[in-house]
């Protein structure tokens, strides 16, 4: 669905959506794996990824939006 409205806030859109997942699963992952510390690793890669596939959604956005202007 975001991927079908003007595409700046489409990427907002869908860099939102990966934060509030992201959130989402970390109540639910505790409950995977069976070792603390392999729950914390994999949250701890998690983060990182998320965050940098945000970032660069919303870095993708904001060029479009000023490039464009």
């Amino acid at each position: 669905m975001a991927l079908h409205i003007y595409i700046p806030v489409g990427l907002l859109i869908l860099s939102s959506t990966l934060i509030i997942q992201r959130n989402i699963d970390q109540n639910t992952y505790q409950y995977y794996f069976s070792d603390e510390a392999t729950c914390s690793a994999f949250m701890t890669m998690r983060n990182r990824l998320t965050y940098v596939a945000a970032g660069c959604l919303t870095w993708a956005s904001l060029v479009i939006l000023f490039i464009q202007a």
